[in-house]
């Protein structure tokens, strides 16, 4: 094969593995223009901003909802893991009261306090024990 395209190139012949091949077109900018232009005319092309740059498309500058989504769920398993972490902390058989339930058990208890003190408030004192008998 090698010997083939050697004689051919020397004959003059075209070469029958290259004499498929094209040279490649050349793109031609005027034409492009040109059809930019027709489309844009047409309304399949927005237009550009002052500066020549290309239209930005529908969602440009904003995150998209799926990295929002991953970030929430990030967040939530960190709040888990720092309930967890308070929770580890806590004598077994205790939980962790919300404020409101904390303030509501502290009322009840003083209230409940209040109630024992007067009931020994009222009752009889004596002094007769063994010893001073």
């Amino acid at each position: 094969l090698f010997q083939e395209k050697k004689r051919s190139l020397q004959e003059g012949r075209p070469n029958r593995i290259n004499s498929d091949l094209k040279p490649p077109k050349m793109p031609n900018y005027e034409d492009s223009l040109i059809r930019s232009q027709k489309a844009r005319s047409q309304g399949n092309i927005s237009q550009t901003d002052i500066h020549g740059a290309p239209p930005k498309r529908k969602g440009y500058g904003k995150v998209p909802t799926y990295i929002n989504k991953y970030r929430k769920l990030e967040e939530e398993r960190k709040e888990q893991e720092r309930i967890l972490e308070i929770q580890s902390r806590l004598p077994p058989g205790t939980r962790l009261l919300s404020e409101e339930e904390r303030q509501e058990t502290l009322k009840n208890l003083r209230a409940t306090k209040l109630e024992v003190d007067k009931i020994l408030e009222t009752m009889p004192l004596s002094m007769k024990t063994i010893s001073i008998r």
